[in-house]
């Protein structure tokens, strides 16, 4: 868990929301459902998952197969960096 990795994603989603014909629409979704949690253990990581239940969950840890059997409620879990939701889906 890191936060300053949580504040880095933020800071992209705002640089990348600059550019974006969508931006109104984009930006009210992840305000109305969006959010990055930072949780003190990869357990409570796994607890706030189930809870939140995504659609797409990415996951990026160093052994993400221990973290992975605990993860219930998710519809597709991508793991690694080059597992994006739009090659997920087919």
């Amino acid at each position: 868990p890191s936060p300053d990795l949580a504040d880095a994603v933020a800071r992209e989603v705002e640089a990348q929301l600059a550019d974006l014909p969508r931006a109104v629409v984009v930006r009210a979704a992840l305000e109305n459902f969006g959010y990055v949690a930072v949780t003190d253990t990869l357990a409570d990581a796994v607890s706030v998952v189930n809870d939140y239940a995504p659609e797409h969950l990415h996951v990026y840890v160093r052994d993400p197969w221990n973290l992975v059997s605990g993860i219930e409620n998710a519809g597709a879990i991508l793991i690694g960096q080059h597992a994006t939701a739009a090659l997920g889906d087919y």
